[in-house]
């Protein structure tokens, strides 16, 4: 009997080694985004590209979107998720401090009015105050937005737009994109899944488990 428990002990051990990954996580990976511009709430211009403005003044109200691809991830389980990048205020006109808001959205890798009403999940402020005439001032930001990406993958997603809204009255400031100093990427990676051959072991240990404790037992004593 005791031979019985070290076995099916064996073959739970190798089991779980085989099953769980050697890293929690697979390394991450960088995406740069695939969709970068600017929607005018106001009269729904659009820009695409390098335009990224944000502003909600008496003239406009500029919402700067990215997108980025996620179609590599899509039906699986985010390990990590983290948006890096950097806010430049284009222009210093002085309205006080600027706060601006971030969400994330199941994005289509393209830039359309529809953009600014989907639903979005908020995961974070940028707050900073523009630097005098003539002097651009780079606000960086990193924001964990994990949680957010696994709810729009289990939502059907394969991409997630990056909406960066006014919060206040404010002039122009722009999102800085690839080729810049402090460019905005994500970093994610994936959960592996666990070995097939691992699982196996495991079920035929369980299997072996509840036939041996159907087996009569005898007390020779």
């Amino acid at each position: 009997m005791k031979l019985s428990a070290s076995f099916l002990s064996c073959i739970g051990t190798i089991g779980l080694l085989l099953a769980v990954p050697d890293r929690a996580v697979a390394d991450p990976i960088v995406l740069l985004p695939d969709a970068t511009g600017s929607i005018n709430a106001f009269n729904g211009q659009i820009f695409t590209g390098v335009d990224t403005f944000i502003s909600d003044n008496n003239s406009n109200r500029f919402s700067a979107i990215i997108e980025f691809d996620l179609a590599p991830f899509a039906g699986g389980r985010v390990g990590s998720g983290r948006l890096t990048g950097s806010i430049v205020a284009n222009n210093a006109l002085d309205t006080g401090v600027r706060r601006i808001g971030l969400s994330a959205y199941a994005g289509n890798r393209m830039l359309d009015s529809g953009d600014l009403a989907r639903h979005a999940i908020p995961f974070g402020t940028v707050s900073y105050h523009p630097l005098p005439t003539g002097e651009n001032g780079l606000v960086t930001f990193s924001f964990d937005i994990t949680s957010a990406l696994q709810t729009l993958l289990l939502g059907g997603a394969d991409a997630v737009g990056i909406r960066f809204d006014a919060l206040n009255f404010q002039a122009p400031s722009a999102v800085s994109l690839p080729g810049a100093v402090a460019p905005t990427s994500l970093q994610i990676s994936a959960v592996p899944e666990p070995s097939t051959f691992g699982l196996l072991a495991i079920a035929v240990a369980a299997w072996l488990s509840g036939s041996l404790a159907k087996r009569p037992s005898f007390d020779l004593g």
